[in-house]
């Protein structure tokens, strides 16, 4: 836990409940995020734990204090997995639903097909009219998707015309577009960071530091706890689990 970044500590908290959600810090990686019966379990062991309310406050008010420090909880090396996932996601559902409306464009005129292919000549016309704007700058893809998201409830009826697995372009664009101002944002974001530094780097060290000490109190306590019987056998991992595996990743 010691080599815990605090991108990784600001995930793990915002999962445990500690932290409220953020943009630029969530939960957990999406291939960790747990089933919802797994996270009322958590919540069970912190109700129950003796050592949860020992702990927990100290661990909670450390937290609030890096997340009121702007970008204390984003390093580069998060900021730059966010950025590139940000931009697989805009370009491939950008791709995927221009794509979907070419085939229907192309698709023979037949009465069955009139209405999908009225949307689809809509929907590249307002929302993917060139495949070459996935290669376009970040500010110029997200200044598209601020005009494009208004639009998303406009033509609604048409997006929701062309179904795909689990629900409709409607879908695949509102993703698109939200990843692509999001991008933008967190360019921004590692931009002001290298120029100007996130501030009072000291206090954030010694913050850390001391988070990670009530971290590793907070576990030790409760693996004593489930060894008393007093929690569940698997506390630990429940609620560990999660930072072990993004500590893992690194």
């Amino acid at each position: 836990m010691n080599h815990a970044t605090l991108a990784q500590l600001g995930s793990f908290l915002t999962g445990l409940g500690i932290l409220p959600p953020s943009p630029d810090r969530p939960a957990l990686p999406p291939a960790m995020q747990l089933n919802p019966a797994i996270q009322q379990q958590r919540r069970d062991i912190l109700s129950a734990s003796a050592a949860a309310r020992i702990y927990v406050p100290p661990i909670t008010a450390l937290a609030q204090e890096l997340a009121a420090i702007p970008g204390a909880f984003i390093d580069d090396a998060e900021l730059n997995r966010l950025i590139e996932e940000d931009d697989a996601i805009h370009d491939s559902y950008y791709a995927a639903a221009y794509f979907l409306a070419e085939a229907y464009r192309h698709a023979p005129a037949l009465p069955h097909l009139a209405q999908p292919m009225a949307a689809a000549v809509r929907i590249q016309t307002h929302f993917t009219p060139k495949l070459a704007h996935t290669r376009a700058p970040s500010a110029r893809q997200a200044e598209a998707a601020h005009l494009r998201l208004p639009l998303l409830e406009t033509y609604r009826a048409d997006l929701e015309a062309l179904p795909v697995a689990g629900g409709s372009v409607f879908d695949w664009l509102r993703t698109s577009i939200e990843a692509a101002i999001n991008l933008n944002a967190r360019l921004e974001q590692r931009d002001l960071n290298r120029s100007a530094g996130t501030p009072d780097r000291t206090r954030l060290i010694t913050v850390r530091t001391d988070l990670i000490s009530e971290l590793a109190r907070f576990r030790a306590a409760l693996a004593d706890e489930a060894r008393a019987g007093h929690l569940p056998p698997n506390t630990e991992a429940l609620i560990f689990g999660p930072l072990d595996a993004l500590l893992a990743r690194t």
